[in-house]
């Protein structure tokens, strides 16, 4: 199983408002607590919680024993966290990493971002679901490290079928 996996995904329509909507209702923006304890804001321009939203009752903290307080979330818990939820339902355990916008023009929006594992295919599958009826996946391409662990190939992957022409 690769450990990381690029992901290239273009959206094109003929209506530019139409990209518009799909890049702002992709974005998110987080708040992050550092160790010291500052905060840090964070723009996440891909956001798979946008898409298919985790529900609140899911537990999203640490999922390690801890033997000094006689806690085990992962059994208190059982599947109601933030792991194997994102694991069942966006196929990676964690949100797109590295996320950035590589396209944006009058008829293509396009990203470019980092998953674990593997292509979060929860997402990928229901993407055209998200999106106006006016704007189309042109392609969603998965490229997956380390395929073969003794070579270091990699394995190129097309989850979303490409139009012959990427001309809309």
């Amino acid at each position: 199983m690769p450990n990381i996996t690029d992901n290239k995904v273009r959206f094109i329509s003929k209506n530019k408002s139409s990209l518009e909507k799909v890049k702002n209702s992709l974005m998110q923006t987080e708040i992050h607590t550092k160790e010291d304890g500052t905060k840090e804001t964070y723009l996440q321009v891909f956001d798979f919680d946008k898409i298919v939203p985790m529900p609140k009752h899911i537990f999203r903290g640490g999922l390690i024993t801890d033997l000094k307080n006689g806690i085990d979330y992962k059994k208190e818990y059982g599947k109601n966290n933030w792991y194997d939820w994102s694991c069942l339902h966006w196929g990676t355990k964690w949100n797109a990493m590295y996320a950035k916008i590589t396209e944006d023009n009058e008829n293509a929006l396009s990203y470019h971002f980092e998953s674990a594992w593997d292509c979060p295919r929860g997402i990928a599958y229901v993407i055209e679901d998200f999106l106006p009826k006016d704007v189309k996946v042109d392609y969603w391409i998965c490229e997956h490290e380390q395929v073969d662990q003794e070579t270091g190939e990699f394995k190129t992957e097309t989850i979303l079928p490409m139009e012959k022409s990427s001309q809309i």
